[in-house]
């Protein structure tokens, strides 16, 4: 016996079918390879930059070492004048101290280059990681300079403390020396020497590409070690500039978060087609049929443009 097939009630609206999700747009990348002819002006400019801030304090040494003096006070009041210690146990060993000029004479300008120039090879969006830190950094730097000229320890008879580069070598602060001719003696807070460390130890761990390991954070460690051994720096030099590494950070990913808002909004094809995306094909099939299509929310438009902060 066969039952008949079941009838459909004409009154009833046939149910639509659920409609697909629409596939979120694919973002156009932006093309993050920087110029090598920008780059480089910006090398040059901040540089100059440098070349300038020295001009300025070239006739502040009265200041800068009345300021040393009141920081070293100031170290003692809170038991953290402790660099002459240090100093005074690596030079236990005229070795160890030897080493520890050459990587602060030698390593600073050298690893900082090397890395800036791989980067830029190999890991684009790393390098500009990199680079706006590393001048937001020096830019923070150069207006303290300015406005707190610092004479270092081994310049202070108050810090008891030796110049172990003039002592030992390398002297590149030596009077005829071309680095004494571009070097301000008075930027001794903050250390870029500590700083530029920390950045491109931080960078390179940051990098997918290079994935070398969290073992180069030793490389900050041991700049820190030789800014204070060498009498070139204070402790509070290095905290300094640690608090404006957050603050340069924080700065930076705010401009990236503007930079990916500005980019959603008008970036040329970042912003999903409203003839050819799907979300666009379902509403005017809605359309067609005397219906609206409720389920087509703004969440189905996705745009997160790769930006580097």
């Amino acid at each position: 016996m066969f039952l008949p097939a079941p009838t459909r009630d004409p009154t009833i609206p046939t149910p639509s079918p659920a409609p697909e999700r629409a596939t979120p747009v694919a973002s156009v990348a932006p093309d993050t390879r920087p110029t090598a002819v920008i780059e480089i002006g910006i090398v040059v400019s901040v540089f100059l930059a440098y070349k300038a801030v020295r001009f300025l304090v070239r006739d502040d040494a009265a200041t800068a070492y009345a300021n040393a003096r009141e920081l070293i006070g100031f170290e003692r009041s809170i038991r953290l004048f402790v660099e002459p210690a240090v100093q005074s146990w690596f030079l236990q060993s005229q070795s160890a101290i030897e080493a520890l000029n050459w990587f602060y004479a030698r390593v600073h300008l050298v690893s900082t280059a090397v890395v800036l120039v791989l980067l830029f090879i190999v890991d684009p969006r790393t390098y500009l990681w990199l680079r706006r830190r590393l001048v937001a950094l020096t830019v923070l730097a150069l207006a303290i300079h300015v406005g707190y000229p610092l004479a270092p320890p081994r310049l202070v008879g108050a810090a008891d403390m030796i110049d172990t580069l003039q002592r030992f070598g390398p002297a590149i602060y030596a009077h005829d020396s071309t680095l004494s001719r571009m070097a301000n003696p008075y930027a001794a807070m903050p250390s870029l020497h500590f700083g530029y460390a920390v950045l491109i130890a931080w960078a390179l761990v940051r990098s997918p590409i290079l994935p070398i390991g969290r073992w180069l954070y030793v490389h900050p460690f041991l700049m820190l070690v030789a800014i204070v051994a060498t009498a070139n720096h204070y402790w509070l030099d290095a905290m300094v500039c640690a608090v404006l590494i957050g603050v340069v950070d924080l700065g930076c990913r705010h401009r990236g978060r503007r930079a990916e808002l500005h980019g959603m909004l008008h970036v040329a094809g970042g912003v999903p087609s409203l003839t050819t995306s799907p979300i666009h094909h379902r509403s005017n099939h809605a359309h067609h049929h005397g219906r609206s299509d409720h389920r087509i929310q703004g969440r189905d438009l996705q745009w997160e443009p790769p930006m580097v902060r």
